[in-house]
């Protein structure tokens, strides 16, 4: 009689939602464990990893049949853990993207390419943004991505650099052509640099220093120039 009882209740469990929360308990188990050791997907497995020993826990009550709140509430919690990660990934991809522009901003091939090359390499970068739903399958997703935007940021350095070079050697095999025909050389460009008698502020000094920064660039690209203090 008892043994029928805990059968009736067990199955009214299931049928009220227990059956649903199992699967998806299943389901998450599956995945985290799949995820790499390492970096934000690493962290989730040992975040979920106590939710899902606390589950285990519970489905090893006799009565567990009973624990259909709890056991969806730790579920819960491995759910919002996935968003977390999931936002914190994007976060990350859009650093490196940031990181990237800044970087490819300050080198001296930056200097040597036409404004249309740098709109480009712009719209390149923002083309690798990839918004997911902060799900499993989101979380997924991001994964996939995460050696798309690794590749082509290698990619797009390496394809500017080409330009940049292109664009060297065209300059110098023009001047080289001017020198022997007599032509005269490139006139050099002026820029004002303006430098106040005082700094105040840190945002004024990284301004100074951006400032210097594409000068230098320029320099370093070969180009003609003179800066006009």
């Amino acid at each position: 009689h008892e043994r029928i009882q805990w059968a009736k209740k067990l199955k009214k469990a299931l049928d009220n939602g227990l059956r649903k929360s199992l699967t998806h308990v299943r389901r998450l188990r599956d995945e985290i464990s799949a995820l790499p050791a390492t970096g934000s997907p690493g962290q989730l497995r040992t975040s979920a990893g106590e939710h899902l020993a606390t589950i285990d826990e519970l489905l090893a009550r006799e009565s567990f049949f009973e624990e259909g709140p709890a056991i969806a509430g730790q579920a819960a919690l491995i759910d919002s853990l996935v968003g977390s990660t999931v936002e914190e990934m994007q976060s990350q991809h859009e650093t490196m993207r940031k990181e990237t522009a800044q970087r490819l901003a300050a080198s001296p091939e930056w200097q040597e390419l036409a404004n249309d090359e740098r709109e480009w390499a712009g719209a390149q970068l923002a083309g690798l943004a990839k918004q997911v739903e902060p799900s499993l399958a989101g979380l997924r997703e991001l994964l996939n991505h995460d050696y798309t935007v690794n590749h082509q940021i290698r990619e797009l350095e390496t394809t500017l650099r080409g330009k940049a070079a292109a664009h060297r050697q065209a300059r110098h095999k023009a001047e080289e052509e001017a020198r022997n025909s007599g032509k005269a050389a490139e006139p050099v460009e002026e820029r004002p640099l303006h430098i106040p008698a005082v700094i105040e502020s840190e945002t004024q000094l990284e301004g100074l220093v951006k400032a210097l920064t594409e000068f230098l660039n320029v320099f370093r690209a070969g180009q003609r120039l003179r800066v006009k203090c």
